[in-house]
């Protein structure tokens, strides 16, 4: 499992954005699951409750794997 923080240069910059979308692409096709966090997903708070919980469930689902 990763938490990754997409800044700005993932919207002004196509190529930085195009060349994220596909490391997300081949982690995820590796067996990662990846989080990615925008700064909304910090500043407000449902959506900062939101992605605790969902990123302590993959925590806990993946503690019962070990």
């Amino acid at each position: 499992m990763a938490a990754e923080y997409n800044g700005a240069v993932h919207y002004q910059d196509r190529q930085a954005y195009g060349d994220e979308m596909h490391r997300l692409a081949r982690l995820r096709r590796a067996g990662w699951e990846v989080f990615v966090v925008v700064l909304e997903d910090l500043a407000r708070h449902g959506r900062r409750t939101a992605l605790t919980t969902s990123l302590k469930r993959a925590l806990e689902t993946r503690q019962e794997q070990l």
